[in-house]
This record gives structure tokens, C-alpha cells and sequence, in this order.
């Protein structure tokens, strides 16, 4: 059975990591780099929002209907569940 793909994204200062899964409506998104402001390194993913997904030279964008949070270090949310409009 093959990985589900992987992709990388680009929100505001944050860089995440974004998985497929079962459901083509649902993504799991992981924060992988965070910028040096505290302030700015919680994932906050806002309904509306327009995600560009690139994995190798393909480009993929997809539109937020909601996020779950999911993953918190503390009081800093680094990941979650992204419902998307397919």
C-alpha cells in the first residue's frame, strides 16, 4: 500500500506539512517550521482561506471550509485537521 501523498504549504510565516487521507475532503496539516516571533508561531487557519499545496512540480489549491486544531505544544497550536471544499 503506497504513502498518502505529501504536500508542503506556505501559511503566513509558518511552513506546514499537508497529508491526504481517506476522505478527499479532510487533510491533516503540521507545522514544520515556525518563525522566530512567539507571537506569530500558532496555526490558525481562517474559513475562506485559499491553500496553494506543492509537492514536486505540481500545484494544488484548495479552499478551507474548517479547521480542527488538534496538535498543541503548550498554549501553540502546531497542527490539525483541515475540512476542505471539494
Amino acid at each position: 500500500m503506497a504513502p498518502p501523498p505529501k504536500y508542503t504549504c506556505q501559511h503566513g510565516a509558518l511552513t506546514l506539512c499537508v497529508h491526504t487521507t481517506a476522505d478527499p475532503s479532510v487533510l491533516r496539516v503540521r507545522v514544520t517550521k515556525r518563525p522566530a516571533d512567539p507571537f506569530r508561531q500558532a496555526l490558525a487557519i481562517p474559513v475562506g482561506a485559499m491553500l496553494l499545496l506543492h509537492r514536486r512540480k505540481a500545484v494544488r489549491a484548495v479552499t478551507v471550509r474548517v479547521f480542527r486544531p488538534r496538535i498543541n505544544y503548550g498554549h501553540v497550536v502546531a497542527g490539525g485537521e483541515v475540512f476542505i471544499v471539494v
